[in-house]
Order: C-alpha cells, then structure tokens, then sequence
C-alpha cells in the first residue's frame, strides 16, 4: 500500500508545506523522513497524536495537540481565574452541603 504524507509544519519554520510518497511496511508502520522529524524538532521517542479525519491521518506532535487544546480552553475562561480554584472550591461547598444533609456537622 502506497501512502501519501502530508504534514503541515510549523509557521516559524521555513517551509509552509510538504508532501512526499511512503509506503507502509509488512508491519503497519511509516517512517516519518528525517526533514519532517527536524522540521517538528521529533526526536526518538517522541509522543505524537494520529487523527484520522476526513479520509487523512494527520500526525501532530503531542506537545503542540496539548498547547492548541489549553489555548482552546484559555478562550473561555475569564482573566485571572484559576480553574483550579474554582473547582476546589465547588467541590468544599458540595461536600458541606452533604455533611449536613446526611445529619453530620463538623
């Protein structure tokens, strides 16, 4: 089976976009070229995230799929407020409101 490659690199590299042709070993397996792996600074070892979407696998390193997701979530939450905070201080009003409706005060 012949696999077409396409990755989109990242903004600050020279390069905008670059295709090659692959093909997949008895294994399932791909070898990323070595432009590509320096282009996205993948070392050996590294966590990539493979989205299979509209008929394409896209392969994104982990770092970068973690930053867009935080970046997506910074979005909607307002300036200066710590989610974590909130949720720690959501969950001692839940758990107040429980010791006193099972009848055990502190």
């Amino acid at each position: 089976m012949i696999l077409c490659l396409y990755i989109k690199l990242s903004d600050n590299y020279k390069m905008s976009e670059q295709q090659i042709t692959a093909q997949i070993n008895k294994d399932g397996r791909i070898l990323i070229p070595s432009l590509f792996r320096k282009a996205l600074n993948l070392k050996e070892g590294a966590r990539v995230l493979i989205i299979l979407e509209a008929g394409e696998i896209r392969v994104v390193p982990l770092r970068e799929a973690v930053k867009r997701a935080q970046s997506l979530f910074r979005s909607f939450v307002p300036e200066g407020v710590s989610l974590s905070e909130e949720l720690i201080r959501e969950r001692r009003i839940e758990a107040e409101k429980e010791g006193y409706e099972s009848g055990v005060c502190s």
